[in-house]
């Protein structure tokens, strides 16, 4: 009987959560997202300005951010003393299990410096998964962004997590969530 017990839940989890999934066959999300980080300045906490653009349909997102960022934040990260514009073009998985809202994504990332005439934008990849609440026609969330000033680097340590040897898959994962180098933020979601 209790060998019974464990498919049936898992079938009654599955039977439950497959449908909310698939709920809304499509949304526009329009919204404005800030990120807290020390300014190497003053030392005071400050908060940067981003705007964002996510469109579901199904389980499958893509998602457009922009993240305003000053010029003291740009020079802790690059050579340039300018400020810049950090824009984010994901792709990935959404999922909406009631007024849960889960996603994760990867795409490229292109910084844009103010100022600076025949500066090429730089590209690179970057990962990003969020958690957030829905009510209705709105909703507010936190996320985790993991840029990479390339694709090879994120190549690299996404092939290494599957190494058969224990120390690369550590080295990995050690590096995929090196708090130095994740951006988290806040977000007030707008859905339509």
């Amino acid at each position: 009987m209790k060998k019974l017990l464990v498919p049936l839940a898992v079938f009654l989890l599955l039977a439950l959560a497959v449908p909310a999934a698939f709920a809304a066959p499509s949304q526009l999300e329009l919204g404005m997202s800030w990120t807290p980080y020390t300014d190497i300045n003053s030392g005071a906490l400050d908060y940067i300005t981003g705007f964002h653009v996510g469109y579901a349909w199904y389980i499958f997102y893509g998602s457009w951010d922009a993240l305003a960022l000053p010029a003291s934040y740009v020079s802790n990260y690059s050579v340039y003393n300018e400020p810049a514009f950090l824009n984010l073009v994901d792709g990935g998985i959404r999922l909406v299990l009631g007024p849960v809202v889960g996603s994760a994504a990867f795409g490229t990332n292109f910084l844009h410096v103010y100022n600076i005439p025949g500066i090429i934008p730089s590209v690179g990849a970057n990962v990003k998964v969020g958690l957030g609440l829905k009510f209705r026609w709105w909703g507010v969330g936190a996320y985790l962004i993991r840029p990479y000033a390339t694709w090879d680097e994120m190549g690299s340590d996404v092939a290494s997590l599957f190494s058969s040897d224990g120390t690369i898959r550590t080295a990995a994962v050690d590096s995929i969530f090196d708090w130095s180098k994740l951006v988290p933020g806040f977000n007030l979601t707008f859905y339509f």
